[in-house]
């Protein structure tokens, strides 16, 4: 009893468990878990420890960012990645000594997303051929990555009222807008040359819901917008962009950017 036949060999992957594995597991990759938990096997990359809780109440494995370097090529082979990137110190230092007040568009500021798909992207492990049904299997090529990345709308700038689609131009006004466009388009250079990697880029606009609301400033009977905040803007349910996310991972087309807004200003 307990022991396992000669004759056994791991399942196809076709029959497997799908394996999501979420950079940035924040509020987003929680709702996004506790959605497809019960079909997926999700892994959730957290840096705190209070981060790292929260992804095992919700059924997810937590891996730590802290932790040494894992090999992540033969984890999961669906990605969303919703890590924000960080500010580059050392950027910021040498634009303020030359007395520059943003930095070039061209600079390679967004280290965060070239370290996870160098990581995501390493040639996988050799597979042992025990027999003659392992090694049929272990022999087909890989499923492709599908990566879902979580960007902003703040990439379009200040459109001032405008429509705005897709097709139009990118103009980022802050840092943090310029890291997301940078980190943009670093993926889709990787996904032109390697073909083992399919993303779809979601533009993400304010985030709202029933724990994201200003309960603090409401009891103290305060406005719950400064009025210099108050300005004409796009939302998404916190929810909602679970959904579209899921939907990206299964549907979504491989070099597309998609502007993921409700139908209310």
């Amino acid at each position: 009893m307990g022991l396992r036949p000669p004759h056994y060999c791991a399942l196809p992957r076709l029959f497997r468990r799908r394996r999501l594995l979420i950079i940035g597991c924040g509020d987003i990759g929680r709702r996004l878990a506790a959605l497809v938990g019960k079909e997926w096997r999700v892994y959730g990359v957290g840096r705190s420890s209070e981060t790292l809780a929260q992804i095992r109440t919700v059924g997810a494995v937590p891996l730590d960012a802290r932790a040494g370097r894992r090999r992540l090529q033969d984890l999961a082979d669906w990605v969303v990645h919703s890590a924000p990137p960080p500010a580059n110190a050392e950027h910021r230092a040498s634009a303020s000594s030359r007395g520059v007040g943003t930095r070039s568009r061209s600079e390679p500021i967004d280290k965060l997303t070239r370290e996870w798909t160098a990581r995501l992207l390493q040639p996988p492990r050799p597979v042992e051929r025990r027999n003659h049904a392992s090694w049929r299997l272990g022999s087909r090529p890989l499923k492709p990555k599908r990566l879902v990345y979580l960007s902003t709308t703040g990439v379009y700038g200040d459109r001032q009222g405008r429509m705005t689609l897709e097709t139009s131009a990118v103009s980022p006004t802050t840092d943090r807008a310029r890291r997301r466009v940078d980190a943009e388009q670093w993926l889709r250079d990787t996904c032109r040359r390697s073909p083992g990697l399919q993303v779809t880029t979601l533009r993400v606009p304010g985030i709202y819901a029933a724990d994201r609301l200003p309960i603090g400033r409401l009891q103290e009977r305060l406005p719950a917008l400064l009025p210099q905040a108050d300005v004409q803007t796009n939302h998404i349910h916190a929810d909602d962009l679970a959904r579209m996310t899921r939907i990206a991972l299964m549907r979504g087309r491989s070099q597309r950017r998609l502007n993921i807004v409700d139908d209310s200003n």
